[in-house]
């Protein structure tokens, strides 16, 4: 037979909805998928045979060696028929799905977690390369030369500007990382989820989904400081980059007080404005920046928090419904190598689906 593979992504990007129309719906039959096949199912199209595959090597579509079938005539209508299925159908379920938390998340932790130690990596080289550093080309009386020392603080100032860059990129990256790492808990904790608990889940803020996984002021002194330099940080840096410019105590907005001049809107408290330091964020305000990160993924990690984490650093998909929940919850409940257990199990069953091999 032959048939295409390439480009079907784009036309056909989830092939599983492929399969729910011509089996469950149309009523085709599933065929042998072949090896590292995950399935097939035949049918016809203007009275020629078709078939479509889903396998480990990419989705395909087969047709009979002597046909004169054109992929458009396969893809136009199947495509129009994906339609109706999906807003009639589809959507509903869906809806109905997500309300009762039986749903999935994929686990992208390690690809949020590489991109926030990227930028942290490269802000903390760059300002360590942000210090002026002694000259040995000499001037007159002995002293440095000017065009020596303008040169150094030229090539500190920029490396400082760039630094500040990443810093910047960092906070941002860290709340996206801390919003999906909460998401990912809040089911490995295995806390029973009633009817419309994974909405509010996805619609809280950053700091709702760490009342839903850590409640910080139940820590103490310690826990109480940190939520508040947490929201520090969110207010002062990463709101105002993130929104445009835009800070959340109208600092970024200046009224004029008559022949006096424009003044910010926020006045006296322009002091806490990241607009305030002709440089906003420099490696004091990196460190401190840092240390706060690293103190919240200290209590993240430990204590309550330490086996649910090992699902997430795993890379387990979670999935919310009240069964799966349970499972999560069980296997705490059996300790650290309960826990080993079932993620082995799961991560065979996982590389199985991957390679196709049923």
């Amino acid at each position: 037979m032959r048939g295409w593979r390439e480009g079907l992504e784009d036309d056909l990007p989830v092939p599983a909805l492929v399969l729910f129309l011509l089996n469950r719906v149309l009523g085709y039959r599933q065929l042998d998928p072949g090896d590292k096949g995950r399935w097939a199912v035949g049918c016809s199209v203007a009275g020629e045979p078709v078939a479509f595959r889903d396998r480990k090597f990419g989705f395909e579509i087969l047709v009979a060696p002597g046909s004169t079938l054109e992929q458009k005539r396969i893809l136009f209508p199947l495509k129009a028929a994906l339609r109706v299925l999906e807003e009639e159908l589809l959507v509903p379920e869906a809806n109905e799905q997500i309300h009762d938390c039986r749903v999935a998340v994929i686990n992208r932790f390690g690809e949020f977690s590489h991109r926030y130690q990227y930028f942290r990596t490269k802000a903390d080289e760059l300002f360590a390369q942000a210090e002026i550093r002694p000259s040995d080309r000499k001037g007159m009386e002995g002293l440095p030369s000017i065009s020596a020392v303008t040169a150094e603080m030229n090539r500190a100032a920029v490396a400082e500007r760039e630094a500040f860059f990443l810093s910047a990129a960092m906070v941002d990256a860290y709340y996206s990382l801390l919003e999906h790492r909460l998401i990912l808990l809040r089911a490995f904790t295995g806390k029973p989820m009633a009817a419309g608990d994974f909405e509010k889940l996805l619609g809280a803020n950053w700091e709702g989904k760490l009342v839903m996984v850590l409640d910080l002021n139940s820590k103490g002194r310690e826990g109480k400081e940190l939520l508040g330099e947490l929201r520090r940080i969110k207010e002062r840096i990463r709101n105002p980059f993130a929104h445009g410019g835009v800070e959340n105590d109208r600092g970024s907005i200046y009224v004029q007080l008559g022949s006096f001049g424009a003044v910010p809107a926020n006045f006296s408290r322009a002091r806490n404005s990241i607009r305030f330091n002709f440089r906003p964020i420099v490696a004091e305000d990196h460190a401190a920046m840092c240390g706060v990160f690293d103190r919240l993924d200290a209590f993240l990690e430990t204590d309550d928090l330490s086996l649910p984490h090992r699902f997430l650093d795993s890379s387990v998909d979670p999935a919310f419904d009240a069964g799966m929940l349970t499972e999560y919850t069980t296997a705490i409940k059996d300790g650290g190598e309960a826990v080993d257990e079932w993620i082995d199990r799961w991560s065979r069953e996982w590389e199985r689906h991957q390679n196709a091999d049923y």
